[in-house]
């Protein structure tokens, strides 16, 4: 399952998508405007719209574990060349996700 700022966008077999099937997938989390939006390789499987400040205080990003309360659920999983940008919308339409790493990297 992913949330941000308790927005669920997508889980396991949620809108036919399965992040389990032992494949690399690209996942990319994007926010234009009020909408934040989740594609699974290059197509959309969810949005939900929030006016949730994420730069407010107490907020925080995790990666790697879900917090419920005092709960913690850990990621079983691999994560490779993570991009965070700040001030663009990059994806806000279905794309063709990159086959070559990002420029830099």
């Amino acid at each position: 399952m992913v949330r941000i700022c308790g927005l669920r966008l997508v889980s396991h077999n949620r809108n036919g998508v399965d992040l389990r099937d032992g494949n690399w997938h690209h996942v990319a989390v994007c926010r234009s405007g009020s909408t934040t939006s989740m594609f699974v390789d290059g197509v959309s499987v969810g949005s939900a719209s929030s006016a949730t400040s994420y730069g407010s205080a107490g907020l925080y990003l995790s990666l790697g574990y879900q917090h419920q309360g005092s709960a913690r659920y850990p990621f079983r999983g691999l994560l490779d060349e993570l991009r965070i940008t700040k001030g663009v919308g990059r994806y806000t339409a279905s794309f063709s996700p990159p086959t070559a790493p990002f420029p830099g990297a």
